[in-house]
């Protein structure tokens, strides 16, 4: 991969490297947004997720003026670009947009079976070549990540997540519900973040037939 002069290739490689070690959905798309904002000049980054039913279920929004991150889980604004990108989805194209001197740019965010989301730019400047290349490789590792994921985390008879898959959302809960413990994992920025959004938790056990 050849990267821009403005780059600093071994801290790129460093957060490339980040990003691949990563198996958590959540962490892995902050991890994202962080190094894509690390490699261009960016206003605001977006990651919208979108669930089978076309409803937005996360947004991860980067803001470069504080470096802040802000994430959200219900009560979505959607941006407008995005909002085109999702009512067309069948095109799986880069939609481009500019208006008060900021270039908006969406690009579609693949899983195992199709589209997952979508990533939005807001930048300053047109991206290079270069640049292009550099975010159509992200955006391969993300393809691979999410598919990679998706085929581990669900049994291959019935599609239902599997065992470790509830481990793993179980031991996500209680890190989340442990102050101390989130603070390892999440800036204090994401942590606020987090906490802004009212938390609810069910677990639901079924019985049927007594099928184990």
């Amino acid at each position: 991969m050849i990267f821009p002069q403005n780059i600093n290739t071994v801290s790129t490689l460093e957060h490339i490297a980040t990003l691949t070690s990563i198996r958590d959905i959540e962490l892995f798309e902050v991890s994202f947004v962080k190094t894509v904002a690390e490699l261009l000049v960016v206003k605001d980054i977006y990651i919208c997720k979108f669930d089978k039913n076309n409803t937005a279920t996360r947004q991860v929004h980067y803001i470069s003026e504080n470096k802040s991150i802000q994430i959200s889980q219900k009560n979505i604004e959607i941006p407008e670009l995005i909002l085109t990108a999702e009512q067309q989805p069948s095109t799986n194209k880069t939609i481009s947009h500019y208006e008060n001197n900021l270039h908006q740019m969406v690009f579609s965010i693949d899983g195992l079976k199709g589209v997952v989301g979508y990533l939005l730019l807001i930048l300053l400047k047109p991206l290079s070549k270069t640049e292009t290349l550099i975010i159509s490789s992200l955006l391969n590792i993300a393809h691979n990540f999410y598919s990679l994921l998706e085929e581990n985390q669900k049994d291959k008879l019935t599609g239902l997540l599997n065992r470790k898959t509830f481990d793993d959302n179980i031991s996500k809960i209680q890190n989340l519900l442990d102050s101390t413990t989130l603070s390892k994992s999440y800036t204090d920025i994401e942590k606020r973040s987090l906490d802004h959004d009212e938390k609810e938790f069910w677990l639901a056990i079924l019985d049927i037939d007594h099928f184990k």
